[in-house]
């Protein structure tokens, strides 16, 4: 092992021993729904939280993966600081944050330390370590659509051996890395494309997907650009998914109760129940009613004919009694005429000898006559009735009385059927039937739909209570998830494994296990300046046969925390120090004279005005000219924001406050690709809580060393804050800051600071460039909503509008607070709100009569900020801006609404409380005396102010 290693280890070792380490997962925050179903963010910016930090994403609860629910992404992008996520299907309810298998900064650097310790034969590497790269060959193939300097970094790529190649921003470094990659790959060369930069390699990646066939190229990690937020699938995505529906539909019942709990306070559905019974009970009676009439109307109909046919029955029982005595001789002469008739017959039978012959027929004679004359006196004492009468009457005797047998039944039928709906009206009365206010009730409770609601809260109670049900798919869901997790780690392995072209960043190249252990024939590491001397040797010595390193050594270099540490020798050789510096490269001239360091000079990102700044601070090569692949680019525009014309910058401030306010209000009108960049990270940190009160969610925001390789349409550049801006370190902050922009680039400065500035210094070839190039400037104070403006005057009313907090620091230029805002604030304590102002020390009787008012002062030993915090949630800045011809600036206010700006501007207002307290003023005396008079400039004129909606606003009594 040679003595490079050791070194390069003990230095990394160094950082080693200060870095964080982290659990196994690692909280990242709440879960923001984003408007497209499935879609989520977690914002990140302003944590030191890289993409090579996330491995495993999942949602889940407080309490994280292992001790609760968890649910893979499915697909995840890590742009500017904001963590974008994809899921399909239903996320449980308990599953509202978002954890990642972290990787630590400190795992990061021990495996960067075993790597530097564990290379072995790596002659590249060897040569890089000695500041010796190969010389840049001067013949070779050539590509289509590249300029003659790119056609030498081209062939640089495809040569043996380990070389450089000077790329500033802009200058075509991804047209010629994919060109490369496509002829390598179509010789049959494995290809490691890395870069300290995600975006870099995203920009790769999509440049080449379109010149490779699919599964050539793998992207490892998580990746910035959204073509790239893809997951593979595995065998079990199905089953997890459907999983998760069916916990979605047990949350969804205990949410859905929960509302239609809502819906039916009130509602009694026993009531309802029994007022439908009392309305079926009142159908019931009016049907029975209708059919007893229609009975009662049947028997009477009954009775008559039953009536009739007792007439008809007595009519003819008279008619065959009238008619008895005939009847009798009637009987009597059918009696006489049969014994006439046998009479006959007995004679002839009889007679034995003549004279009994004789006798006998002269007494059958007598005999005969006899019951003749009497047949003829019964015929005539049954007067005109015949036999046929006879019988006609016994039919109609008989038919009478089955008509009357045939009317009794039918009567008796009716009469029961009468009387039992009589009985079963008297039950239903009895029972309860509706009145006109069941009525109303139930046909309220069918149109509200209220009993099929209630019948649905009883299906949901009973699911929600299936509480086995939900443990079962709580442990199958758990399961799944870790299964994905494997199937997924092999998939990419596999997928790494068979790919041509693996791209990635250095951190997940020597952290993840399969492409830590591959040798790859070439590696082309982009973004080269910017990352550590010891990364870009351990990712050179992966290469069988060749290594190009792209960077700008102009921009800022790698960071080594603590600064504490990046003295020591190890330390500055091998950490801190970039691959160009190592190789003796400082500027411009020394790397075009290079023989192993190729150098591009023309620029197609940016022109105008931009370039010629960038040239003069320190670049001096850059051009632009014809070109075969496309135009020169862009004119950019520079825009210099004067920010003397809101009043004074407190000097030596690490932030200024109405810079992050113009930061929003620009934000909002380049809400397309925008990008806020700083000096101070304080300054940073401010404007970033600004941009979340306005919901800027996709707005990069960070430092000027921190902005590598991402580029904006429009930049603000704040400079308010960023001291002197003298020495080569923040010349290459500059330069990196103003390199960003692709179309406008707003730098916000005092005009008076940057007029007077040493030539040498970015400020002053800003001046220059203003002065030859008539670069336009503009006060601050016209890029300020005018509806977020108000008169100075009116801040007693806005302190009217506190109901639990005030934070009062005045301006350095005030002398304090007016009778009008001390009386203000005598107000808000009367309301029992918490009022503390912040005063510079030595200000005794200002510091009395504050505390005459019931406030907190709070001592600080420089000067106030001029700023006013209302309950947490609104800012209010004291400016100024130009008057109308030479009068003197207007005092103003410039609001500010959010609770994320004024929560770290209240933050910032610290000091130390004086004793004792203030005595309290009666609320009486507080409104009747005024309070103490201070000098006459102090005074503010007490014309009534405008309130935010235009009217005219009065102090509340």
């Amino acid at each position: 092992m040679t003595d490079w290693r050791h070194q390069a280890a003990r230095a990394v070792e160094q950082e080693l021993a200060h870095a964080r380490e982290l659990g196994e997962w690692s909280l990242l925050g709440g879960l923001t729904p984003l408007p497209e179903p499935g879609h989520y963010s977690v914002d990140l910016r302003g944590r030191r939280i890289e993409s090579d930090n996330l491995r495993h994403l999942c949602l889940a609860g407080p309490k994280g993966p292992r001790l609760g629910l968890a649910v893979p992404a499915d697909s995840t992008r890590f742009t500017d600081g904001v963590l974008y996520l994809r899921v399909e299907g239903p996320v449980p309810v308990e599953c509202d944050h978002v954890w990642t298998a972290a990787l630590s900064p400190r795992f990061l650097l021990s495996r960067l330390a075993e790597g530097l310790r564990g290379l072995a034969g790596t002659s590249l590497a060897d040569r890089l370590a000695a500041g010796s790269p190969d010389v840049v060959p001067s013949r070779g193939p050539t590509a289509a659509q590249l300029t003659d300097e790119q056609q030498a970094a081209y062939r640089a790529c495809l040569a043996p051996g380990v070389r450089l190649v000077w790329a500033p921003p802009g200058t075509g470094t991804t047209s010629v890395l994919s060109a490369a990659v496509e002829e390598l790959v179509a010789l049959g060369k494995r290809v490691l494309l890395v870069s300290p930069v995600g975006s870099a390699v995203d920009d790769a990646v999509l440049a080449l997907r379109p010149r490779l066939s699919p599964g050539k190229v793998v992207r490892a990690g998580v990746p910035a650009a959204p073509g790239l937020a893809t997951t593979r699938p595995c065998e079990n995505d199905a089953e997890r998914r459907s999983v998760q529906d069916d916990l979605a539909d047990l949350d969804g019942a205990e949410d859905a109760l929960a509302v239609l709990d809502a819906e039916l306070t009130g509602y009694d559905h026993e009531a309802f129940l029994a007022a439908g019974r009392r309305l079926d009970q009142a159908s019931r009676l009016l049907a029975l009613s209708s059919e007893l009439i229609v009975i009662e109307e049947q028997h009477s109909a009954a009775a008559r004919e039953l009536e009739a046919a007792q007439a008809g029955l007595r009519e003819a029982r008279e008619n065959w009694a009238e008619v008895a005595e005939q009847r009798e001789h009637l009987a009597r002469l059918t009696a006489l005429a049969s014994e006439l008739e046998g009479l006959g017959a007995v004679g002839a039978g009889c007679a034995r000898g003549r004279w009994a012959q004789r006798r006998n027929r002269r007494a059958l004679a007598e005999r005969r006559a006899r019951l003749a004359e009497r047949i003829e006196e019964c015929a005539a004492a049954a007067g005109p009735l015949t036999p046929a009468d006879l019988t006609r009457l016994d039919d109609e005797l008989t038919t009478a009385e089955q008509v009357l047998d045939l009317a009794a039944r039918t009567e008796t039928e009716l009469h029961t059927a009468a009387e039992a709906l009589r009985r079963k009206i008297t039950l239903t009365r009895a029972a309860g039937v509706a009145t006109e206010q069941d009525r109303r009730f139930h046909a309220d409770c069918r149109r509200l739909d209220l009993p099929s609601r209630h019948q649905q809260r009883e299906i949901l109670r009973r699911r929600a209570a299936d509480t086995s049900s939900r443990e079962r798919l709580r442990n199958r869901l758990g399961w799944l998830t870790e299964r994905t997790l494997r199937l997924r780690t092999e998939a990419e392995a596999a997928a790494i494994a068979g790919a041509q072209v693996v791209a990635t960043t250095l951190g997940t190249a020597r952290s993840h296990h399969v492409i830590a252990h591959q040798k790859f024939d070439v590696v082309l590491v982009d973004q080269a300046a910017a990352a550590r001397l010891a990364e870009v040797l351990v990712a050179v010595s992966r290469a069988a046969e060749s290594a190009v390193l792209f960077g700008d050594f102009l921009q800022p270099g790698p960071l080594v925390r603590p600064s504490t540490i990046r003295a020591l020798p190890e330390v500055r050789t091998w950490l801190t120090a970039d691959v160009f510096t190592h190789c003796g490269i400082r500027s411009p001239e020394e790397a075009q004279q290079h023989p192993g360091c190729v150098v591009l000079t023309r620029q197609f990102r940016f022109s105008g005005p931009l370039r010629t700044l960038a040239n003069n601070l320190h670049y001096g090569v850059l051009h632009c000219g014809s070109s075969p692949r496309r135009d020169p680019g862009p004119l950019a525009e520079i825009v210099l924001v004067d920010a003397s014309t809101l009043g004074p910058i407190p000097g030596g401030a690490t932030s200024w406050p109405l810079g992050a306010v113009l930061a929003r209000t620009l934000a909002a009108e380049h809400a397309r690709s925008f990008g806020v960049l700083t000096a101070q990270r304080e300054q940073a940190g401010a404007a970033l809580a600004a941009l979340r009160d306005g919901e800027a969610l996709g707005v990069g925001v960070g430092t000027a060393r921190s902005c590598h390789g991402r580029g904006y349409d429009t930049v603000l550049f704040d400079l308010t804050c960023g001291g002197s801006w003298t020495g080569a370190a923040r010349a290459r902050q500059f330069g990196a800051a103003i390199t960003r922009a692709r179309r406008t680039l707003y730098l916000l400065a005092d005009l008076a600071t940057v007029s007077s500035a040493s030539t040498a210094s970015p400020l002053g070839v800003l001046n220059g460039v203003r002065l030859d190039q008539q670069v336009p400037v503009v006060g601050a104070h016209s890029l300020l909503d005018p509806a977020a403006v108000m008169p100075a005057c009116g801040l007693p009313q806005r302190l009217d509008e506190a109901t639990e907090s005030i934070w009062l620091s005045p301006g350095p230029a005030s002398p304090g607070p007016s009778e009008e805002v001390l009386s203000g604030l005598a107000r808000a304590v009367s309301r029992g709100v918490t009022v503390r102002v912040m005063l510079p020390e030595g200000r005794g009787e200002l510091e009395s009569l504050v505390r005459d008012c019931g406030a907190i002062v709070l001592r600080t030993p420089t000067a106030g900020r001029g700023v006013v915090v209302l309950d947490q949630q609104v800012a209010l800045l004291t400016a100024t801006r130009p008057a109308p011809g030479d009068g003197e600036p207007e005092r103003i206010l410039v609001e500010h609404a959010g609770r994320h700006l004024a929560a770290k501007l209240s933050t910032g207002l610290r000091g130390k409380a004086v004793s004792p307290p203030a005595k309290l003023v009666p609320r009486q005396a507080r409104r009747d005396t005024p309070a103490r008079t201070l000098s006459r400039e102090s005074a503010i004129t007490t014309r009534p102010a405008r309130s935010r909606n235009g009217a005219s606003a009065s102090t509340p009594k």
